[in-house]
């Protein structure tokens, strides 16, 4: 079987993924997607992409048969694969929803969003600054000055929203529902989360099971609710009704 987590930048998905992985049982989702640049998992050769995607498939599986990816949007997303499979003749003439269930029959998705945007735009700002975005338990984050924008974090707040809405318009155009999961309640019940998302995909866990915690730790501090307070007050400054 094959799932997609679809995400935006800052909304959980390396976590949720890895953990994910963790299970043995839920694919590798992994950015295989990323093909600015000339990217490519391990190097393979992009010369014939639906070829490049099959073999996706077929090679990156767990034992029991689960192809899993991580995608976001744009050129990196799922609209963009399709378009470079629809770029070769054999597959031209195939809507967007037949190439999806050519190249991922009776594919799944999982929604991952956050409820807290402004949080969300705040974390991707102090990770564009020090290229800190994960940090796994045996590691500490380096001392290093950070800036606080108004104009960067409101126009991050606005990638996000486009971001989520390019999700959304793939979902309709190839008439899906997708299991949605949102950032603050995983955090608060992990395992229950993965318990959810294993039913949703009809992997069955196994009896003797123990979930694995968390591999990375929580970003957010003292400094970001800062950033957020300060933000909240800047981008209302000349509102006559203020909202938050």
């Amino acid at each position: 079987m094959n799932y997609f987590v679809c995400a935006s930048h800052r909304s959980g998905s390396t976590l949720l993924c890895e953990m994910l992985e963790q299970t043995g049982i839920a694919g590798m989702p992994g950015e295989y997607f990323m093909h600015w640049q000339g990217r490519s998992h391990e190097g393979w050769s992009l010369d014939d992409y639906p070829a490049y995607v099959q073999r996706l498939v077929t090679e990156l599986q767990t034992p029991n048969g689960v192809f899993s990816a991580k995608v976001m949007t744009g050129d990196d997303g799922l609209g963009g694969v399709v378009r470079r499979i629809q770029a070769h003749e054999a597959y031209a003439s195939l809507c967007d929803a037949e190439v999806m269930e050519h190249f991922f029959p009776n594919a799944r998705y999982i929604y991952l969003t956050r409820r807290h945007k402004v949080a969300q735009a705040v974390s991707w700002w102090k990770a564009a600054q020090n290229d800190i975005y994960h940090l796994r338990d045996d590691e500490k984050a380096p001392e290093a000055p950070l800036e606080y924008k108004f104009d960067a974090i409101n126009y991050l707040l606005g990638e996000i929203i486009i971001e989520e809405s390019a999700h959304q318009a793939f979902f309709d155009a190839v008439g899906v529902v997708p299991m949605t999961v949102v950032y603050e309640d995983f955090v608060q019940d992990m395992q229950g989360t993965l318990t959810r998302i294993l039913d949703y995909l009809d992997v069955p866990l196994p009896e003797d099971y123990e979930y694995k915690p968390s591999p990375l730790k929580k970003m957010a501090d003292a400094l970001s609710e800062e950033w957020i307070q300060r933000y909240r007050q800047e981008i209302q400054a000349d509102w006559q009704t203020i909202r938050w």
